[in-house]
Formats: structure tokens, sequence, C-alpha cells
């Protein structure tokens, strides 16, 4: 834990054991989830922000190979606002372990296909949870021309000095630095045949009828609900316009 106050630490404090043979300490690297896109938003803004990416413009600007399957006009500002409609990871051919190739998941993010509005009711969100970050990753790379990796450490945490403390894949020599969930202390089997017995597709849940219930208690849902509804009304109203001006 670590209290800041007016951008001073003014306390923090480590306790508990990190791995079977290493106690928690201010400096040890844990695995994160959904903050990494925290990370990840925060770098494309700096890349705006020194004018090497603009919100408004299309990914295929930038990453021709993105155009494909009718992503030619999903701008930068859609995916980062998660209305891109590129949320299921089941429209592409993966599985558990190709999704550990930075490189070939790239390819099959450049080809993927938008997830039509019918499937995504199914899920009641089109929340970008898993294929975000390749998204991102994909165009951060393809307009410095640098790997994600260099890309993040220039202009985004050796800035802020932190270069040694946050990464998007861990380099080989701080691997044993990284905190263990306790459920695997001891475990004592190769980590390659750990991922071999668990090589699987990642898959996308149907919500229960509980969580759409407490969905729609939100004092939001009734806004979300009347937004998607205009949203639905004004693509549909656009898509009439451009067939009447076809026709004549």
């Amino acid at each position: 834990m670590a209290v800041y106050q007016a951008g001073q630490c003014i306390a923090q404090a480590s306790t508990g054991m990190a791995r079977p043979d290493m106690s928690w300490q201010p400096d040890t690297l844990a695995i994160n989830f959904s903050t990494g896109k925290g990370i990840l938003a925060t770098l494309v803004h700096v890349l705006v922000s020194q004018q090497l990416l603009e919100y408004d413009k299309p990914i295929a600007h930038y990453w021709p190979e993105f155009a494909a399957n009718g992503k030619d006009q999903i701008t930068l500002r859609q995916v980062m606002s998660h209305q891109a409609d590129l949320f299921s990871i089941q429209s592409i051919d993966v599985d558990s372990e190709t999704v550990l190739d930075w490189n070939t998941m790239l390819r099959h993010i450049a080809v993927m296909p938008i997830t039509s509005p019918e499937d995504a009711t199914k899920y009641d969100s089109a929340y970008s949870a898993l294929v975000y970050g390749w998204v991102l990753g994909g165009v951060v790379e393809a307009v410095t021309n640098l790997s994600f990796a260099e890309v993040l450490r220039q202009y985004l945490t050796e800035p802020l000095g932190i270069a040694d403390s946050c990464y998007f894949g861990v380099p080989d020599s701080k691997v044993d630095q990284v905190a263990k969930l306790a459920k695997d202390f001891e475990e004592s089997e190769d980590i390659s045949s750990q991922l071999k017995s668990r090589r699987q597709k990642p898959t996308l849940k149907v919500d229960s009828q509980e969580t759409l219930r407490t969905y729609a208690s939100l004092p939001s849902y009734r806004c979300w609900q009347q937004k998607t509804l205009s949203d639905k009304r004004a693509a549909e109203t656009q898509s009439s316009l451009m067939t009447a001006l076809m026709k004549i």
C-alpha cells in the first residue's frame, strides 16, 4: 500500500509473501489485468500529444492491414471508447497458447471482423475486454516503427521514472521477481507443461439473468438504453438516406 498527498508519498507498507521464498517488497512485480488498459491509453494520449496519432483518423491510416473485413473507417477514438464493435475474441481462431505470441496476435487482430450489433446484444455490452491491447498496440507499433516495449519505455515509463517496474511482457531476467497467487505456491510443474495442459480457446460468456437484472437496477441504465436506441436509430436513418441517394 502507498499513500500519496499532493504528489508526495507520505506512507507505504508491504506485508505478506510474494512467492514461497520471497516476502513482498515495495519493488515486487505483480500481474495486472484491466488496469493495463489505463497504461496503454495513457501511452496513446502521449503519442497524440506528440502529434504522432490523431483520435479521429482511421486506424488503417497508420496500420493498412487493419482495414480488412470492413474496419477501414474505425477510428482511434472509437476503439478507445469501446465503440468499434471489436470486442469478440471468438471471432478469430486463437487459443491460450497463441495469445502469448504478440506478432501472431497482431496479424489475427488486423484481419478480425466487426461483431454485428445483434451479436453484441447477446453479451449486453461491447466492452473490449480481450482485444483492446492488441488493437492499440498494433497501431502504436505501426506509427512509431518500434516494438511496443520500446515505445512504452521511450514515451512513458522512462520519462516517469518507472521503466524498471512497468512492463507489457516481463523480461526473462525479471520473471523470478513476479509475485504468484498464493494458490500457486505449491505448484511444482514446469510452466511450459502447465501451458500445454491448459491450452484452450478464449471464451466470452453470455451475461446471466441475475447480472442483467443488476445492470437494469443501476441509475445509469435508463440513460444507457436511451443512448443505445438513439445511436441505432441514427445509424438506420443514415443507412436509409444513403440508400435513397444511391437510387437518385
